[in-house]
C-alpha cells in the first residue's frame, strides 16, 4: 500500500544488495544493509516494498541480465543496483561485463525506470583482490563514469572516497568498511546509506506528510486517518517522568527496564527540521553512562487515546540525533498488548555497539556540534482483536556494563490509520 503516492524504488544485484533486509516486521539497521540507511537519511521520501529486494547472493551482471525483467515488470520508479563486482574476480572479460551493463542500462531506459547504479569498491584485506582485480574494476568503472554523464536516467554511486584505504599503495578496501573483505559491515553500510539517501534526496523533492499539526487528530467519523496519540506535537511539560530529571511532553511517558544509566530530560521551542524560520515544541531526552549487568533500555512512549481493532496502523516520528557513542539502539515501535500476548512493529534499529569487525562507533555517528534529523516509520501492522494498550514507543539504551551516550531530541510522533 502506497497511500501517498510516492515514487517506488526497487534495489537489484548481487549480495550487497542481497543483504537488505527483507523482513516486513523488523528492520535491522545494525545488519549491513544500506537501504534502512538511505530511507532514513532521505526522510521516506520513497516507497520500498519489502518484496521489490531483487538481490542474489553470487550474480554478475550476465545473471542479473538474464533476470532483468523480474524488476522491469515490477514497475519501480527507481531501480538501486549493485553489480559487477563479482565479474571483477570470476573469469569474465571486461568488455563482456561492459556490454552487460550496456544492455543492462538500455533495457531500465527503454522502460522509462531511473538508474542509481553504484561503482564497483575495492575489496578489503581479509580477502584476495590482485592487481589485475583493481585494474579490471579502474575499467569498468571509468565506463560507467562516462555513462553516467551520457544518459539522462542514470546516476553513480560512487563510495570509494569512504571505502578506499589511501594508506594502502595497493588500493584496497578498508577493513573498517568491509570486515569479510566484500561486504559493508554496519559501518560501510551506513555510508553507502546515507551518500545513497543524499542522491536520493537530490532526484526526488520531500513531499510533505501532514502528520505533525495539533488539528490532525483522531475521530472515529470526522478524522478516521488523524493521530491517534494524545499529544503528537509534543505540547506542554507534565508528562510522567519515572526515570531520570526533568520534564517531558504532556501526555508522555519514560521508563526504562535495567539501571545505570543517566537520563536529564527537558522540553523547549526549537527549530523545525527543514522548515523556514518556524519553531515547534520539542522533548529532549539526554542519556549517558555506564548500563548495570542487565543492560539499560529507556523508553519514551504515548498510548492512543482510542484503539482501533482490526484497522492496519503505522507509526511515525521525528527526532533529532546527536552526541551519539556507543548507543546501542535507537528504535521506533508500535506495541499493542492484547489477549494473546503483545506485538511489536519496530522501525530500523541503530547500533553503534561492537559488531561485525569487533569495535564500536559502528555508524556514521554524527560529529561534534552536529546531528542527523531523521524520519522514523514502523511497518504496518494490524490491530490485533482484544488489544487493551496500543503505543508508539522511542526507544534507546546500552548493552550490559556498555558505557553510552546519546541526545533525542523529539519533534514528533503520529500513530495513524492507514485503511
Amino acid at each position: 500500500m502506497n497511500p501517498r503516492g510516492l515514487k517506488r524504488l526497487a534495489v537489484f544485484g548481487d549480495s550487497v544488495t542481497a543483504n537488505n533486509s527483507s523482513s516486513s516486521s523488523r528492520e535491522r539497521l545494525k545488519d549491513n544493509g544500506y537501504l534502512p540507511w538511505a530511507l532514513r537519511f532521505c526522510q521516506q521520501r520513497y516507497f520500498f516494498p519489502q518484496e521489490w529486494n531483487f538481490g542474489v547472493g553470487g550474480d554478475n551482471t550476465a545473471d542479473f541480465l538474464a533476470r532483468i525483467q523480474t524488476v522491469i515488470d515490477a514497475a519501480p520508479h527507481i531501480a538501486v543496483g549493485t553489480i559487477g563486482g563479482n565479474d571483477v574476480t570470476q573469469s569474465i572479460a571486461v568488455a563482456d561485463t561492459i556490454n552487460n551493463l550496456t544492455e543492462i542500462l538500455d533495457r531500465f531506459e527503454e522502460a522509462g525506470i531511473f538508474v542509481v547504479l553504484g561503482k564497483i569498491y575495492p575489496r578489503g584485506p581479509a580477502t584476495t583482490y590482485t592487481t589485475a582485480h583493481r585494474q579490471k574494476a579502474s575499467t569498468i568503472n571509468n565506463f560507467l563514469q562516462a555513462e553516467s554523464l551520457r544518459r539522462r536516467g542514470f546516476e553513480l554511486l560512487d563510495a570509494n572516497p569512504d571505502f578506499v584505504d589511501f594508506t594502502d599503495t595497493s588500493g584496497r578496501g578498508r577493513a573498517k568498511c568491509l570486515p569479510d573483505g566484500i561486504h559493508p559491515g554496519v559501518y560501510g553500510a551506513s555510508i553507502l546509506g546515507r551518500r545513497l539517501g543524499a542522491l536520493l534526496s537530490a532526484l526526488e523533492p520531500a513531499r510533505p506528510d501532514n502528520f505533525t499539526d495539533a488539528g490532525n487528530a483522531y475521530h472515529a467519523t470526522n478524522n478516521p486517518n488523524g493521530n491517534l496519540l494524545p499529544n503528537g506535537c509534543m505540547f506542554g511539560s507534565d508528562g510522567t517522568v519515572a526515570i531520570g530529571t526533568g520534564q517531558i511532553a504532556t501526555g508522555s511517558r519514560i521508563d526504562a527496564t535495567g539501571s545505570g544509566l543517566t537520563v536529564v530530560c527537558d522540553v523547549a521551542s526549537q527549530a523545525v527540521p527543514g522548515s523556514y524560520a518556524n519553531s515547534k515544541n520539542r522533548t529532549r531526552i539526554q542519556i549517558s553512562g555506564t548500563a548495570g549487568g542487565a543492560g539499560h533500555q529507556i523508553v519514551f512512549k504515548q498510548d492512543a487515546v482510542a484503539i482501533p481493532v482490526g484497522a492496519t496502523v503505522e507509526g511515525l516520528a521525528t527526532v533529532r540525533v546527536s552526541g551519539l557513542t556507543n548507543a546501542r539502539a535507537l528504535q521506533l515501535d508500535i506495541r499493542a498488548e492484547h489477549t494473546g500476548g503483545i506485538l511489536y512493529a519496530v522501525d530500523c534499529e541503530v547500533g553503534d555497539f561492537a559488531g561485525t569487525s569487533g569495535e564500536a562507533g559502528e555508524i556514521v555517528a554524527p560529529a561534534s556540534g552536529e546531528f542527523f534529523d531523521w524520519v522514523l516509520r514502523t511497518p504496518r501492522i494490524v490491530v490485533p482483536s482484544g488489544t487493551t494498550v496500543l503505543s508508539l514507543r522511542i526507544a534507546t539504551g546500552a548493552g550490559p556494563s556498555q558505557t553510552t551516550a546519546i541526545t533525542v531530541e523529539i519533534f514528533d510522533m503520529t500513530l495513524r490509520v492507514v485503511s
